[in-house]
């Protein structure tokens, strides 16, 4: 187990209770390494970086726990760091915090990062044995291996527990659901599913010049919508480099970001099938 003097450590780091030169000066006293005091220190500076957008009063989430008064506030005097990638998905978690704070006694610090360093930062984390994060959110692809590594622990125990809250396993579908578990366990709450939807311009594709012109050019009427892949192929290419400010077709796919799952729904068709069912 780490030193739990350096999981507060870095706790008061984060909540601007001490400062940098403090924060190193107390962590060579307990031992800390240069590698692990380099993780806080980033972590620290990407949290001062981070302003989420507030969440305007009347669109945030009703208020479901209630207050935790003198003996009830079973973890008083303990601190929660969670992990979350500095995207759009973090909101909920600050949206929450005073609520979950007032309800437990507990104290949680929201540590953000861009999303392609929270993999890397918890991996040194856990490997190194400095205990600052607590929790994460966490991409599915990630899952074999923190499990492998041994660096997450199964749900079903806690889920067993009466006091779990309450969520209904069964009511997510089974793709995402899939995705929450390695080797038959599961080691994942539901939080963000995304979905994917391949939009199209109708009203280029209604438009009577562009049907005649791509009646001549492919030799079949223009599909509205395209209802194959080739046919998809064929409209992209008509509207592409024609010398107007278009594209055939725009995507995510930004260095860094991501990009990959974009490209994995458009190459799916043409790898998953009868032969190869779960090459992805």
């Amino acid at each position: 187990m780490a030193d739990r003097r350096i999981h507060e450590l870095a706790s008061k780091l984060y909540r601007r209770e001490i400062d940098r030169r403090d924060f190193i000066r107390q962590a060579a006293a307990l031992g800390v390494s240069a590698g692990a005091v380099q993780i806080i220190l980033r972590g620290a500076a990407a949290q001062e970086a981070a302003s989420p957008t507030p969440i305007p009063a009347d669109q945030a989430a009703p208020v479901v726990a209630e207050p935790c008064e003198g003996d009830s506030c079973l973890f008083a005097g303990q601190t929660l760091t969670f992990l979350v990638p500095n995207e759009s998905i973090q909101v909920p978690i600050f949206e929450v915090r005073e609520e979950f704070e007032a309800a437990t006694g507990a104290t949680l610090d929201i540590v953000t990062l861009p999303l392609n360093d929270v993999l890397p930062r918890f991996l040194e984390d856990v490997v190194s044995a400095t205990g600052t994060f607590d929790l994460s959110i966490i991409g599915a692809w990630w899952l074999g291996e923190l499990v492998e590594g041994a660096f997450i622990q199964p749900l079903a125990p806690y889920r067993e527990a009466g006091n779990y809250p309450e969520w209904d396993l069964d009511a997510i579908l089974p793709g995402p659901r899939a995705l929450m578990e390695y080797g038959g366990e599961l080691y994942c709450s539901a939080y963000d599913h995304d979905g994917q939807v391949f939009y199209y311009r109708r009203d280029l594709l209604t438009d009577p010049e562009h049907q005649a012109a791509f009646m001549e050019e492919e030799g079949y009427e223009l599909p509205v919508p395209p209802q194959t892949w080739d046919q998809a192929i064929a409209i992209a290419r008509y509207f592409n480099g024609d010398g107007e400010p278009d594209s055939g077709v725009t995507m995510h796919l930004r260095v860094g970001g991501q990009a990959m799952f974009h490209f994995m729904s458009f190459s799916a068709p043409y790898i998953i099938g009868p032969d190869n069912e779960r090459l992805y």
